[in-house]
């Protein structure tokens, strides 16, 4: 198995829907030892923070094609409790919470499910990684360029 470092940010905060820009890093060693990284941005319209992160999520996900063991950088609780705490309840229980209510962003989950199902995924809790400042650098130059 491949090892992944994922680094994943966005630019919305709060709760409001918005347009905003995920960005992600996945950095790896090849087969050889060569050390590479693959790099990308993607904007997304009308969408809250926790769709916004489910979409870079995914989208970064998408990039990796061969078995891997994924350590993913976000600052996203709902991500990462969501992800290790919930997804497999929501599955066995399908797709309600355990109070039976739709979960929400079902079918960005149900992607994400599949996406990983191949994989071995782990949070790293740390809010602060090698690539933040470069990454929330790039997305605030993305939303103020929209060409870009």
């Amino acid at each position: 198995m491949y090892k992944i470092n994922m680094y994943l940010e966005t630019s919305i905060r709060g709760v409001r829907r918005a347009t905003g820009w995920y960005g992600y890093i996945l950095e790896y060693i090849d087969g050889r030892g060569e050390p590479h990284t693959i790099e990308d941005y993607g904007r997304e319209e009308d969408v809250t923070p926790n769709q916004l992160t489910l979409m870079g999520f995914l989208t970064a996900l998408n990039r990796v094609n061969k078995d891997s063991e994924i350590t993913v950088y976000t600052d996203s609780l709902y991500l990462r409790g969501s992800y290790t705490r919930d997804l497999q309840s929501w599955k066995e229980n399908g797709w309600k919470t355990s109070k039976g209510d739709e979960v929400k962003n079902k079918l960005l989950w149900q992607q994400v499910s599949k996406k990983t199902v191949r994989h071995v995924i782990r949070f790293d809790p740390a809010h602060q990684h090698s690539y933040k400042n470069y990454l929330v650098a790039e997305l605030i130059k993305r939303k103020k360029d929209k060409n870009v």
